[in-house]
């Protein structure tokens, strides 16, 4: 265990100094072990939340469950 923790230190180190890895399986390289930073991914889209319960609200379903909740027995305290 202690060697594999000494192989996997050494292969970090190499990359970290700038030296690149192919990781192979079944004979096909799947990946690649690098420093390089990876592309910065696109903005996150922003939700319309309030339209989203306004939809919601307008179909009646929110009030009509609440509604429901208030009508059974230890629903609403």
């Amino acid at each position: 265990m202690t060697r594999l923790n000494q192989q996997t230190a050494a292969v970090l180190d190499a990359v970290e100094q700038g030296e690149t890895f192919k990781i192979i399986r079944h004979g096909r390289v799947v990946g690649y072990l690098t420093a390089q930073p990876s592309p910065p991914l696109p903005p996150a889209q922003v939700y319309d939340w309030e339209g989203h319960f306004r939809r919601v609200q307008g179909r009646g379903k929110i009030p009509a469950a609440a509604a429901d909740w208030e009508r059974r027995p230890g629903g609403a305290r």
